[in-house]
């Protein structure tokens, strides 16, 4: 089965109404609220918010500036031709040069393939199936603070000899 296909990881750049409202089963008490619908849209439609919160890691820093980061690494890696693990590498080695510890830590979370925030490939989301395998904390804290755009990942299943997307 090894050989039937090979994995890679691609980047899009996702607007944040787009992004699934996460479901967080363990929900810790710093984002046990939520956000409403309503919310929601208001702060898609108000200029962000960057009110870090003292409450956990994920909400001590400004998600639009780590998103906005993201997005420009992204765009000029790719504009290099870069693609699969050198993309990923080259990315991953961008971020580690990042001056400030949290917004390192920020962007290395949305660029690394270690767990970033993905829900699925393609072909999940025109299914309609938009569960996510990671990034719901972070993902939470971006709508929260109403961050317009960012960086998923997700990983494909491509045919060896032609490099297209495998489809079901």
């Amino acid at each position: 089965m090894a050989d039937d296909y090979t994995e890679r990881w691609f980047y899009d750049i996702t607007p944040g109404w787009h992004l699934p409202y996460p479901d967080l089963p363990e929900r810790p008490s710093c984002i046990a609220r939520g956000i409403g619908p309503f919310t929601r849209l208001a702060k898609l439609i108000l200029p962000p918010s960057r009110r870090p919160r003292p409450c956990c890691w994920y909400h001590r820093g400004s998600w639009t500036e780590a998103s906005e980061t993201a997005i420009e690494m992204v765009e000029a890696a790719t504009t290099k031709g870069l693609e699969g693990e050198e993309l990923v590498d080259e990315l991953t080695r961008r971020a580690d040069r990042i001056e400030s510890r949290w917004l390192r830590q920020a962007v290395s979370s949305l660029v690394d393939g270690g767990e970033p925030i993905n829900y699925g490939s393609i072909a999940d989301w025109r299914d309609g199936d938009r569960t996510y395998v990671g990034g719901r904390h972070r993902v939470m804290a971006m709508m929260q603070q109403g961050v317009r755009r960012t960086v998923t990942m997700r990983l494909e299943l491509l045919d060896p000899a032609t490099g297209r997307i495998l489809r079901d």
